[in-house]
């Protein structure tokens, strides 16, 4: 089974505030899963995408450019078989997809 964070543990792990988390799942429309009660769980995927997202705001991007680097994969899907594929996913095969590393190695000049 794979790793899940509480909302407060992806607090602690990103440095960014419950409520800003909640923005950026909004605002990015970020695919963050939901356990049995409806209660929000964080996958290592989810955070080493808002540690990206906290780096690259704190460089002054807007999230309407973030946005653009996040592809549709990484986001919401709307038709409920993409969704039911989606929630057996490999965070492993996202993280190393070629997105996520441009993402990662993405380098912003102030």
């Amino acid at each position: 089974m794979e790793k899940r964070y509480t909302v407060r543990q992806a607090v602690t792990l990103t440095g960014v505030k419950s409520y800003v988390l909640r923005y950026w799942e909004e605002e990015l429309e970020l695919r963050i899963g939901r356990n049995e009660l409806g209660h929000r769980y964080y996958t290592p995927f989810d955070i080493q995408l808002f540690l990206k997202i906290n780096e690259l705001k704190s460089k002054g991007l807007q999230l309407k450019a973030i946005r653009t680097l996040i592809p549709p994969e990484a986001r919401k899907a709307d038709t409920p078989d993409f969704s039911e594929s989606l929630r057996h996913r490999n965070d492993a095969d996202l993280v190393s997809g070629s997105w996520m590393e441009k993402l990662l190695s993405l380098k912003i000049s102030q």
